[in-house]
């Protein structure tokens, strides 16, 4: 995923909430250390951390 992607993606969450009167959207956009050859790694953690969100989010 590019960086002005990301960006890109999360603004409009948010200005798609904010046409629908939500002003306090449970929308962020977390950032984390790039590991690994040249950067291109994650680390095991961040999937973790992605899957309790997601876990959470669906139940």
């Amino acid at each position: 995923v590019g960086t002005d992607h990301a960006f890109s993606f999360i603004q409009n969450l948010a200005k798609e909430a904010h046409t629908h009167r939500i002003r306090t959207s449970p929308i962020e956009l977390i950032i984390g250390p790039s590991i690994g050859y040249q950067g291109h790694g994650t680390a095991p953690q961040t999937f973790q951390s992605g899957a309790e969100w997601v876990k959470g989010a669906l139940l």
